[in-house]
């Protein structure tokens, strides 16, 4: 595993191949120059990793990479308090992450906030241990969306008094464009299920990896028969197929395709497809539909694909 860390800015120049790669400095990684290759997985982790519109995720026969874990910054807030107004003496609050204390605090005076940063997805605990008039003090913790999601009057409880697992806003954290490839092996040509890693991919995007037919943009525009397929449930019993209308359409988020692939009619040598975009990320509401047309064998049937 290759690891990008530390307090500042980092960046990657030039051409590299990484088996993992896991970003996590603070001030981001970007890609300054040449190709970045990633052949297993990327992982960022409390950062920013900016593509450079110059990282690919790699395919072989052996495996295809993918954006294995995304951690975003969840900032939780601690609102301290001390009712006479000399701090907490001796008093003392740990933050642990995972297990791993990453900060104590303490009021001053008669209270005093601080911040702190955990990953998305890892373990908050709060640990007291008391020190003199512990009947002054009091805290309360707000999450990320500013709800307090936790209070303890005085006299603080002691020991580990609070856990949670942490979530907050999230926000993309791979910027830019990524090239995301799927590696075919040698075979039948025959109809396979395709769906999107990146948004705003097109269809004209497969026509220099594989032959397609039967649309406007397609190398045979006028064929028998349309090369590619969505589904759409809504249009009721019988009619689901839609044919592409042309190299211009936009694969959806997490729609499937049904396409006819190869290079030959009646056989394909091995052939590596990529789409360019930015990373499908978060959480995804899927394009399903149930339309109840009487027919059971076809309502509410759809036909979607893997976003990520």
């Amino acid at each position: 595993v290759t690891i990008m860390q530390g307090n500042g800015a980092s960046t990657i120049s030039g051409n590299f191949t990484f088996a993992n790669l896991r970003i996590e400095s603070v001030g981001g990684t970007t890609v300054a120059s040449g190709i970045t290759n990633i052949s297993k997985e990327l992982q960022v982790n409390k950062s920013i990793f900016n593509t450079g519109n110059a990282v690919v995720l790699q395919s072989t026969p052996t495996g295809t990479a993918r954006i294995a874990e995304l951690k975003s910054t969840c900032v939780y807030t601690l609102n301290m308090f001390d009712s006479y107004g000399d701090g907490w003496n001796g008093g003392l609050l740990t933050v642990l992450e995972n297990g791993v204390s990453i900060g104590t605090f303490a009021a001053t005076g008669s209270g005093s906030t601080a911040n702190f940063s955990v990953a998305s997805g890892s373990t908050i605990t709060l640990n007291y241990s008391s020190g003199s008039w512990e009947n002054e003090n009091s805290f309360n913790l707000q999450n990320p969306f500013g709800a307090v999601v936790f209070t303890d009057n005085a006299p603080i409880a002691t020991g580990n008094i609070y856990s949670t697992t942490a979530s907050g806003p999230y926000s993309p954290l791979v910027v830019g464009n990524i090239t995301m490839e799927r590696y075919i092996d040698a075979g039948a040509t025959y109809w396979r299920n395709f769906s999107s890693a990146v948004q705003g991919a097109t269809i004209g995007m497969y026509t220099d990896d594989f032959m397609t037919a039967g649309f406007p943009g397609s190398p045979w525009p006028v064929f028998p028969f349309n090369s590619i397929y969505t589904y759409n449930e809504t249009q009721g019993a019988g009619l689901g197929w839609v044919g592409c209308t042309g190299t211009s359409q936009v694969i959806g988020v997490g729609e499937g395709l049904y396409v006819w692939s190869g290079d030959t009619i009646t056989g394909t040598d091995p052939f590596t497809l990529d789409l360019v975009g930015p990373a499908n990320q978060g959480n995804i509401t899927m394009p399903v539909t149930f339309t109840n047309t009487g027919t059971v064998n076809e309502d509410g049937w759809n036909l979607v694909g893997n976003p990520y």
